[in-house]
């Protein structure tokens, strides 16, 4: 089967939706930037909450253009036929632009649904204005979206 590319929603979306450690990448004047986060994909968006203070937000004061990927193994490890082997994976990038929500409301609403999806038996009470007042949202507008699988049968690296 090899390396299948795809763009199609059906695909990225349940990718994105299925993971929960992603990788933002910014620019910033000594260069690029790239940081590990959790993050919420929630109604074709993606968001990730943070401090108020920190390199990532001085990249996006900068330059609102980011790039967000997130891989997974989609199999164990199996060999091939003719020797080597092969380790099966998906993965999704998405381009597009980070807007910071500090609207208190909009921003309550938003991390209560991001609290949900981690915490589905909830364990935690709701939260409330005063428990996300010190922290920020982006929120990642797509403009593009695109997705690998190599789910076996490919070239023997």
């Amino acid at each position: 089967m090899g390396v299948q590319r795809y763009d199609a929603t059906d695909f990225t979306h349940p990718v994105l939706a299925d993971s929960e450690i992603g990788w933002l990448s910014l620019t910033s004047p000594e260069g690029p930037y790239l940081v590990p986060v959790n993050y919420f994909w929630h109604d074709g968006r993606i968001l990730i909450h943070t401090g108020y203070e920190g390199r990532k937000i001085d990249c996006l004061k900068a330059d609102d253009r980011v790039c967000f990927g997130v891989g997974r193994a989609s199999d164990a490890l199996a060999p091939h036929a003719k020797g080597g082997c092969h380790y099966p994976f998906k993965s999704v990038l998405v381009f597009g632009r980070a807007k910071l929500l500090t609207e208190a409301n909009d921003k309550l609403k938003l991390l209560q649904s991001f609290l949900n999806a981690y915490d589905p038996d909830g364990k935690y009470p709701p939260l409330t204005a005063e428990s996300v007042s010190r922290t920020l949202l982006i929120i990642i507008e797509p403009e593009q979206i695109t997705g690998m699988s190599d789910g076996g049968g490919g070239d023997v690296v």
